[in-house]
């Protein structure tokens, strides 16, 4: 639905920048990276009097039906002229006809967390369908806004240039320094269930370090029904399902108290566009372990953890005892993730570049596409 929110005078003595209307795709308050960003672009978009309002879509994308698409449609027809149009790349491709079509008057921006064609699906037409798809959709905007550097290089192999892209990262806010406390270590992992974060490649690792003294929480939710039932397939056959907890979705009470507790923070992703969770971690204290996937080697720095590459439960299971073994080199990791964690940009200073960005892609005519 549109949630129209009307024009105020925030600050009269600064210029009104063009209203900004934010297409997400799912319900706003769905607890992913992903939608995590958007709500904080949305606030930073409201607290500078700049939001237009919002169209939240049903979660049915990639691979929205065409009745959907038109009832989009017709809510994105409602944006007055001239104004800006955030569209969240995980609808965009779907709605690439109509984004096209409104391009002639609106001024189209698409935010990239990663391309859908690197979901790791493991059908290469698919793949491909996904890829060509994505290249034609990125034609339209005025700009493209991606959340990593690794996102804006991957963006030239579908034809964007740097003149239309930006960079903004996300925003990661002073957290409370992990608790160090006794016991056997504590291995977190905070991910959706899905292929792509490779919570089955943990599982195999952990196995192979079963002679180790260790506790692993699992939480995410479930945004893959098939991919979640061969997860606790897969865990109820394992040595080690007894010192593996599933939490599933979480509340953010329950996650604070996950995340002071945690020894060690894993995320042994295929591929990550950022990884808002490894910078979470970073603030906190917690060192990582995790793969050389994506934007990964950005986002964690040298000295604050351990990556491996993707998909490589040896050596993945090699860090966790190489680190477990250790507790010197935890120690050590820590000290490093938190000074990475000092360097990470806030939520505001995220929204300021964002808001930026935006003008900066958006500065010349009514609707000027690609």
């Amino acid at each position: 639905m549109t949630d129209g929110v009307p024009p105020g005078s925030a600050d009269s003595s600064a210029p009104a920048g063009r209203p900004v209307w934010f297409l997400v795709p799912g319900p706003l308050d769905t607890r992913t990276g992903g939608f995590i960003y958007d709500r904080q672009m949305i606030d930073g978009l409201k607290r500078a009097d700049r939001l237009g309002g919002i169209i939240e879509t049903p979660d049915v994308f990639p691979g929205a039906d065409p009745a959907t698409i038109v009832a989009i449609a017709s809510e994105i027809a409602s944006v007055p002229e001239g104004s800006v149009l955030v569209v969240d790349g995980l609808a965009a491709t779907d709605l690439s006809p109509v984004l096209k079509r409104e391009a002639e008057r609106l001024a189209l921006i698409a935010l990239i967390h990663h391309p859908l064609a690197d979901e790791n699906n493991a059908d290469p037409r698919q793949v491909q369908a996904l890829f060509d798809a994505e290249r034609d959709m990125l034609e339209a905007p005025s700009g493209v806004i991606v959340t990593s550097p690794s996102t804006a290089r991957r963006l030239a192999d579908f034809g964007v240039g740097a003149s239309r892209l930006a960079t903004v990262l996300p925003g990661t806010d002073p957290r409370p320094v992990a608790e160090k406390r006794e016991g056997p270590p504590r291995i977190l992992c905070v991910a959706t269930l899905s292929r792509r974060k490779a919570q089955d490649v943990l599982i195999d690792a952990l196995e192979q370090v079963q002679d180790l003294d260790w506790r692993t929480d699992l939480a995410g939710a479930e945004r893959d029904p098939s991919f979640a039932e061969e997860l606790d397939t897969k865990l109820a056959v394992s040595p080690v399902r007894d010192r593996i907890i599933r939490h599933g979705e979480v509340s953010e009470d329950r996650l604070e108290q996950l995340w002071r507790s945690a020894s060690l923070f894993v995320l042994p992703s295929r591929h990550e566009g950022y990884g808002m969770a490894l910078a979470e971690a970073l603030a906190r204290g917690v060192p990582v372990i995790s793969t050389r996937a994506g934007a990964i080697p950005d986002t964690v720095p040298a000295g604050a953890g351990v990556l491996v590459e993707p998909g490589n439960a040896n050596a993945l299971a090699a860090a966790l005892r190489g680190v477990i073994e250790k507790p010197e080199l935890m120690r050590t990791l820590s000290q490093g993730a938190l000074a990475a964690g000092r360097t990470l940009p806030s939520w505001s200073d995220a929204q300021a570049n964002f808001i930026e960005s935006i003008d900066r892609h958006t500065a010349s005519g009514d609707g000027d596409g690609a």
